[in-house]
C-alpha cells in the first residue's frame, strides 16, 4: 500500500499452502526460472490489487479469485496454462486469459467488482465448462468471443455482454435487464449455442443477439437452437426485439439468397434460429445430371 510491489523469488523451489494470496496491501510478483517452481494452494489462490500472474502447467488450486486494482488503477490479471490449474470454482473481477480449457466442478463467476471496471475473460479459442456460468458478479463482464460455454445454467446480468461461439446449456438461460448474450459465428461455422433445458428468460431490456458468418449454406446453418417446439415463443421474442440477428441473407447451394428463420425440426426435436437450404437427394442429383446430358446430346444431334 506504499507504492511498492512485493517480490517472491522461487529460486528453484515450490510453494504449497492452504491459501496463497498474491496482492496483500499492494501488488505481489512471482519470479520463476524453471517449470519446477510451482504454486499449489489446497484451497484459494487469490490474485488481487493489480498482481499479474502467469500460471505454469504445474500450478494448481481448487478455487481462483482475481479481483481489484492497485493504487495505479492496474487490475489483477491471471493467465492459465493447463486445465488442471483451477478445478472447482473461479471468481473473476479482473482479467482472465485462458491458455487451456477451464473445467470446473462448481461455478464460474465474472464481473467487475462494483468499482466501474468491466471484467474481461479472454477465451482465446478455449472453452469454459462449469455447473453454472454467471456473468454479472458485482458488475459487468465481457469475453473475446473466441470460445464456448458448457454449463447447466447460464446467467447474464448487470450490463454484461459476453460473446461466445456456441456451446451447450442443459438447464436454463437467464439474461437480465440491460444485458446481452451474443452468439457470434466464426467464418464457416455452421452451429451455435444449444439450450436443452426448459427456460429461456429475458428480463427488462435483456437481449439474445445472434451474428451469422453469412456464408454459403448447404443444409442447416444455425446460431441458436432449443430442445422442443418453441417456435411461437422465439417468434414472440423476435417480434418484441429481444431476440435479434444480423439478418444479412446467406446463399443456398444454388447461389440464391435465403434469410434467417425460426423453425421446428421434427427429425431431431429442436427449434432452430438459422438458415436452412434443401439439398437434392443423390438420386435426384443423378436424374438432373442424366437430364442435362440428354438435353446436350439432342442439341448435338440437331447441330
Amino acid at each position: 500500500s506504499w507504492g511498492h510491489a512485493g517480490d517472491l523469488y522461487m529460486n528453484g523451489h515450490s510453494l504449497t499452502a492452504n491459501d496463497i494470496n498474491l496482492g496483500w496491501a499492494g501488488s505481489g510478483n512471482i519470479h520463476r526460472t524453471t517449470a519446477a517452481e510451482t504454486l499449489t494452494a489446497h484451497n484459494w489462490l487469490n490474485v488481487t490489487e493489480g498482481t499479474q500472474l502467469v500460471m505454469i502447467e504445474g500450478d494448481s488450486a481448487p478455487y481462483l479469485q482475481v479481483v481489484n486494482p492497485n493504487s495505479d488503477g492496474v487490475w489483477a490479471q491471471v493467465t492459465t496454462a493447463a486445465t488442471s490449474n483451477v478445478t472447482n470454482q473461479a471468481q473473476i473481477a479482473g482479467t482472465l486469459n485462458l491458455g487451456a480449457d477451464m473445467v470446473l466442478s462448481e461455478d464460474f463467476y465474472a464481473g467487475g467488482s462494483g468499482w466501474g471496471f468491466t471484467g474481461q475473460v479472454n477465451m482465446k479459442g478455449h472453452d469454459i465448462t462449469a455447473r453454472s456460468i454467471i456473468f454479472g458478479w458485482a458488475g459487468a463482464a465481457v469475453t473475446d468471443g473466441k470460445g464456448r460455454f458448457f454449463a447447466g445454467d447460464l446467467n447474464v446480468n448487470e450490463g454484461s455482454t459476453p460473446t461466445v461461439l456456441g456451446g451447450l446449456i442443459s438447464n436454463q438461460i437467464s439474461i437480465g435487464d440491460a444485458s446481452t448474450l451474443i452468439v457470434k459465428q466464426a467464418n464457416n461455422q455452421l452451429d451455435g449455442l444449444t439450450l436443452d433445458g426448459s427456460s429461456l428468460s429475458l428480463g427488462g431490456s435483456g437481449l439474445l443477439s445472434l451474428i451469422f458468418d453469412n456464408k454459403e449454406v448447404a443444409g442447416l446453418d444455425w446460431a441458436f437452437r432449443w430442445l422442443g417446439d418453441h417456435a411461437t415463443t422465439l417468434e414472440g421474442l423476435h417480434t418484441a426485439g429481444k431476440l435479434t440477428w444480423d439478418g444479412a441473407p446467406a446463399l443456398d447451394y444454388q447461389g440464391n439468397p435465403i434469410d434467417v428463420s425460426i423453425f421446428y425440426n421434427d427429425a431431431d426435436g429442436y427449434t432452430y434460429v438459422g438458415y436452412t437450404s434443401n439439398i437434392p437427394e443423390p438420386a435426384t442429383m443423378t436424374l438432373l445430371a442424366i437430364g442435362a446430358a440428354g438435353v446436350l446430346l439432342r442439341r448435338r444431334r440437331k447441330a
